[in-house]
Order: structure tokens, then C-alpha cells, then sequence
């Protein structure tokens, strides 16, 4: 996604709203300047804008569906907030995951998913306060089995 982005336009906690070039977000893997800023946030995403590049519209619709149909084979779908870890360096968070016995591991309304263990599902009632057990349930399993601190990607936002 970095390498298609082109421009954000950003809305600031004061009602202003500016559009700044792929460059003021200085974009790596899993950070930009947004996400990097103190909490809570003051900038928020509105829109983006993204060069994709040209190419033959039926290959392009081919791998298009190509990825779509891996991502619906080894993904939840469902309510589902995406990756739960980063990937620590050289491992796979989901692999870490699944080896500590967290694959389907369910704390109230709200499970690693039995599909990849790395995607939290909600089945629907899952509480904020049963979210972040099961999060610390699996940082703690981990990091008494294998010595690695896994780090949320997902975003806590407010107090419950």
C-alpha cells in the first residue's frame, strides 16, 4: 500500500482538514507519523490517494481475484479487526500463536480465530475488556514460551 500511496488528506483535532503529499507520512512497514504520534491522536485519515499501476485490465482482474480467493482461504471474515500482532523480526506472529495453543482460544465473545491464529473474531457480544485479556493472555504465552514480546497492531481507541 506504501507504494501505490500518492497523497492523505488529514483532518486535525481543531476541524482543519489538509491534504499532504506520501512523503510527510514517511511510510515503512506498519508506521507513518500519524501512527507514530502521541495518543490520543490528533490527525485523523479522511481519504488517500493511490497510483496503481497500468496493465492489461483482465490480468489485473485475475490477480486481483487471485488474491482475494488466498486471502478468503487462510483469513476470517466476519468481524474481524485484521493482524492482531506485528510480526517480530524473522518469525511470524501467527506461528508463534498457534504454537502456544492460542488458535481458537476464545475469552468471552472474543476468539483467535481457528482459520489464522494472528486474527481475532468477535463473535458479535465481545466486550473491549475481553478484548485486551486476550491479548495479554497471548503476549504472556508467548513470551514465557519463546522470550518475545509481541506488540498489538490494532489500536486501542477511548477508555472501554
Amino acid at each position: 500500500m506504501k507504494d501505490a500511496l500518492e497523497s492523505v488528506v488529514v483532518l486535525d483535532n481543531n476541524g482543519e482538514v489538509a491534504k499532504y503529499p506520501r512523503s510527510w507520512l514517511e511510510p515503512s512497514y506498519r508506521y507513518t507519523t500519524i501512527k507514530a504520534s502521541p495518543r490520543p491522536r490528533s490527525q485523523h485519515v479522511l481519504s488517500v490517494a493511490l497510483r496503481l499501476p497500468k496493465g492489461d485490465p483482465a490480468e489485473l482482474m485475475m490477480l486481483s481475484q487471485s488474491h482475494a480467493d488466498y486471502r478468503h482461504q487462510t483469513q476470517p471474515t466476519g468481524a474481524c479487526a485484521g493482524s492482531t500482532f506485528t510480526n517480530p523480526p524473522d518469525d511470524f506472529a501467527g506461528r508463534l500463536l498457534e504454537a502456544v495453543g492460542m488458535k481458537g482460544y476464545q475469552v468471552g465473545g472474543v476468539s483467535f480465530s481457528t482459520k489464522h491464529s494472528n486474527f481475532m473474531v468477535n463473535s458479535g457480544n465481545a466486550t473491549a475488556s475481553e478484548v485486551r485479556e486476550l491479548i495479554a493472555t497471548a503476549q504472556e504465552r508467548v513470551e514465557a514460551e519463546f522470550g518475545i514480546r509481541l506488540h498489538p497492531e490494532i489500536e486501542e481507541i477511548g477508555e472501554s
